[in-house]
């Protein structure tokens, strides 16, 4: 089914289990319009609730095998052998399918329930609503139909409930009752002021600064803030001259398409003013390739001098001309238009906006309606809301929040987060029809959207990233919460950041809810412009944001005739604009039932190639937590990729044993050969030699001076961890013909666990000279904290996990400290010692030592590896014997000392 293979015994048994009414069960695989179901027929003389038996078959089944449909029948057909007649079973439903029907029937019966039912219709362009106990995101809704659907309560009832109320009772019997029990009439509504000149709105005012602040600096940045909207010509021709007309309507009707931006030094506050007439000029462009339409569209959204937010030059429309055709006045099928905004001006919401009126406009010929309310109006009436609850809110949301940076895997440490050029590269992958599926069923069947699915396997994308678990990620709010606010073309949307704490032994349908109540509860208080919420709760700038963008409709009808479709340009461009160091996105096509993932990362810190790695990742990471959601701690799914996978699995084993388990250390064999063969010569030097006796006596003298000079012990640390500047030391004094070995373990695991090769004087020698791979019969893991397989990318950080031969027993009379160090990772590989030692792996599959646990601490949130700054510190003169960094706390703030 979709992939997997289902034993249909296993889904029989577990409905039989049920009830002791149920006699008989039998579940049958339909095909229904290309997609696969399954349909469970359950045998039973009584009717009971079909819902509490689904859920026992979610909780004890994979979600692919729980029956889309059960269908209660009081007696099986039976064919003349006495047996199950499969072929006269009740033919399914499958118009309830579609419709995600799984409640009792219930037709409305007060004329309130049935106002309500019919509303939902039209938001959910539906016919009927099968049963007032169905829920609203069961039946196609979103978080943007729900907004929509609050407009149209407080427009038809004149009274409003809070969209929190909406979202957590989401049938229409719920919804009935609210709006009969809490008879709350809505704030009057806003008037218009009749005025060209007034404060710029919140929003405009953060998007104005951070072009000028956050991104103004660097000498190469690019515009952030381009919103270009491109669409292909796909069914016959557009008129020049018409399109010409319908956008003077568009900038006539809305205002703010015509606003000025001017920054008033004596007031300290930017202003707005709406300009009497601006001409907004359709550019026509030929071209003769692809390339050329790549670099017109790459110009549209990154070249800052297209638009002059002082001058009120905030819209632009641009034609592309692909077609032979010569006639300047029309463009044909395989031409593009590009209608670019300022994001000053505009947002998401926006955009149907936009093509309704150019729809309009286009198709009729006549002047738009005008707006009751215009974008300026909207910007002094903002100001007299009262934000003082909100600003309590955030302050204790964000209280005690350590506002460190994410160990995200930068290529390019941040070193000044104030110098960014908005340079971004972003990859874009579509997900499976298959894994769609089990995304959809899975918000339905929990009654959440997509946007909670989604930030939550962000947030535990981020969590198996850096280990972090006190996270911060910011999203978009759509800031529309007044049905007067519905059709105005504006910029209102709001930045918040929503932190969550995750529990990493929680399940991820739990922190889906975690991150539901956590939507719900930052909601009402989601009008707070970011600004002030960063001077409330002195947060910087944060690094991550996720954003969910649903497409009704992507065709654009200008007329019945003529249709635009959203332009793909066959050449793979990444190259793009990046307001923050890392966003993820979700595109998501109603009509088609598919899924777009987009990952943007900031050029001055992500090669494109880590980009590529992290997207992939987080897809692997989605596919597990979407089909194994039930039970599974997030802090055991994985984000290594398949060939990562086969890399560490042979990593993590030595070859197989070529000696036998009773050969004598090497040590012992030299101690046995000196005793049969004293007077044998076994070292050569030059003229010199020395018998195994002489030799054999030499190496006990140092080692009674040692014990007796220097009270070294036995299981003292004697060594140091080789570095590539002592390596090239040696090659000084070595012949060409002589090879340096690294080797390593702690005395625990008989001092030899792994090795590595170092190339002879000419090769390059790394400053960190790994530690090689497993030697024959051990076996080596390199694990996080909750014992998950480390990333082998060079980068991500384990603890060092030694097996195998030549593991110790235990520390004599000390069980408990046997107990932390000695641990079994599965029931076949036998014990692992802990040793304490930090590690990454390379793309190479070679171990490099990273320090010990011991020498790791948290500097003002940040996790840091003492031992990193010291290899620094040893690399900066030769004169330099050694150096040891220690973390002192001196009038409560944190400082690193190198002596």
């Amino acid at each position: 089914l979709r992939g997997q293979r289902i034993e249909l015994g296993e889904i029989e048994v577990v409905i039989m289990r049920f009830s002791s009414e149920i006699t008989n069960c039998v579940v049958v695989k339909y095909d229904h319009n290309n997609l696969e179901h399954l349909v469970a027929y359950v045998q039973t003389k009584i009717h009971f609730n079909v819902n509490i038996l689904r859920d026992q078959c979610t909780n004890q089944l994979p979600l692919y095998m729980v029956p889309s449909l059960f269908i209660l029948i009081d007696q099986f057909p039976l064919n003349p052998n006495g047996k199950i007649d499969r072929k006269a079973l009740p033919l399914p439903d499958f118009s309830l399918l579609s419709l995600n029907v799984t409640d009792i029937v219930e037709h409305p019966h007060t004329k309130i329930q049935q106002q309500v039912s019919s509303i939902w219709c039209q938001v959910l362009h539906l016919e009927s609503i099968p049963s007032i106990n169905m829920n609203f995101f069961k039946l196609g809704g979103n978080s943007l139909l729900l907004i929509k659907l609050h407009h149209a309560y407080q427009m038809h009832f004149n009274q409003s409930i809070t969209i929190s109320d909406l979202f957590r009772h989401a049938t229409i019997i719920d919804h009935a009752q609210f709006l009969e029990d809490h008879q709350i009439t809505i704030e009057r509504q806003w008037e218009s002021f009749h005025i060209t000149q007034g404060p710029a709105s919140f929003a405009q005012t953060r998007l104005f600064l951070d072009e000028r602040v956050r991104f103004g600096v660097a000498s190469d940045s690019v515009a952030t803030y381009h919103i270009p909207l491109v669409y292909e010509i796909t069914h016959n021709s557009v008129s020049l001259e018409r399109l010409q007309r319908a956008v003077a309507a568009i900038v006539e009707k809305h205002k703010v398409l015509r606003t000025r931006l001017i920054f008033d030094e004596k007031a300290g506050e930017l202003q707005q003013e709406v300009m009497d007439a601006i001409s907004v000029e359709i550019i026509l462009t030929r071209v003769e390739s692809e390339r050329d339409v790549q670099k017109i569209l790459y110009d549209e959204e990154t070249n800052s001098r297209l638009f002059d937010l002082s001058e009120g030059k905030v819209f632009r429309c641009h034609a592309i001309r692909r077609s032979t055709n010569i006639d300047d006045d029309v463009l044909f099928p395989c031409d593009i238009l590009v209608f670019n905004f300022h994001h000053a001006a505009f947002d998401g919401a926006s955009i149907d906006i936009f093509f309704h009126d150019l729809q309009q406009a286009y198709s009729t010929d006549r002047p738009l309606s005008s707006c009751a309310l215009d974008y300026i109006d909207y910007s002094i009436h903002e100001k007299d809301i009262n934000m003082d609850e909100a600003k309590t809110f955030w302050k204790h949301h964000l209280n005690d929040f350590s506002n460190q940076h994410l160990t995200i895997p930068y290529d390019h440490s941040p070193t000044d987060k104030n110098i960014l050029s908005g340079r971004g590269t972003t990859i874009t992958i579509q997900l499976s029809a298959e894994l769609v599926d089990h995304m959809l069923i899975l918000i339905q069947e929990h009654e959440a959207t997509l946007s909670q699915l989604g930030l939550t396997t962000f947030y535990t994308f981020l969590f198996k990233l850096t280990q972090q678990t006190d996270l911060c990620v910011l999203t978009v709010s759509a800031n529309r919460t007044r049905a007067d606010l519905e059709n105005i073309i504006g910029v209102f949307v709001n930045t918040i950041p929503l932190r969550l704490i995750i529990e990493p032994h929680s399940t991820f349908i739990s922190l889906m809810q975690s991150v539901k109540d956590l939507a719900l509860t930052t909601l009402p208080y989601s009008n707070l412009p970011f600004q002030d919420i960063a001077s409330t709760t002195n947060i910087s700038m944060l690094q991550t944001l996720f954003d969910v963008e649903t497409i009704q409709n992507d065709e654009i009808a200008l007329d019945s005739q003529i249709l635009l479709h959203p332009f793909t340009s066959s050449i793979t461009d990444p190259y793009s604009v990046a307001k923050f160091d890392l966003s993820c996105s979700f595109h998501y096509n109603t009509q088609t039932r598919s899924i777009i993932v987009a990952m943007n990362g900031a050029s001055d810190l992500f090669e494109t190639s880590t980009i590529e790695l992290l997207i992939h990742r987080f897809e692997c990471l989605l596919d597990q937590l979407v089909i194994k959601s039930s039970s599974t701690p997030v802090c055991e799914f994985s984000l290594l990729l398949p060939h990562e996978r086969e890399l560490v699995d042979q990593f993590n084993s030595g070859d197989e044993l070529l000696f036998p388990l009773n050969i004598l250390p090497i040590h012992e064999q030299f101690a046995c050969r000196a005793v049969e063969h004293p007077q044998k010569v076994v070292l050569v030097l030059d003229d010199q030699s020395l018998t195994y006796a002489e030799l054999l006596q030499t190496s006990q003298l140092v080692a009674d001076h040692l014990m007796n000079e220097y009270e070294v012990q036995p299981g003292d640390i004697v060594g140091e961890q080789l570095l590539g500047k002592i390596v090239k030391d040696f090659f000084n004094y070595l012949s060409e013909s002589c090879s340096v070995i690294n080797i390593y373990a702690p005395a625990e695991c008989t001092i030899s666990a792994l090795c590595y090769k170092i190339g002879g004087k000419e090769h390059e020698i790394p400053d960190n000279v790994p530690i090689g791979r497993c030697l024959p019969g051990r076996k080596i893991r390199l694990l996080d904290k909750y014992r998950q397989q480390v990333i082998p990318d060079g980068r991500s950080t384990g603890e060092i996990y030694l097996g195998g031969i030549g593991i110790f027993t235990g520390y004599f009379n000390n069980p408990e400290e046997n107990a932390r160090v000695l641990v079994r990772l599965s029931d076949n590989d036998g014990h692992f010692y802990r040793t304490g030692d930090l590690g990454r792996i390379t793309t190479e599959g070679q171990l490099l030592f990273a320090g010990r646990i011991d020498f790791q601490v948290k500097l003002r949130g940040q996790r840091i590896e003492l031992g990193e700054i010291e290899v620094v510190i040893m690399r900066f003169s030769s004169e330099i014997t050694n150096c040891v960094v220690v973390k002192y706390d001196h009038n409560n703030l944190e400082h690193l000392v190198a002596y």
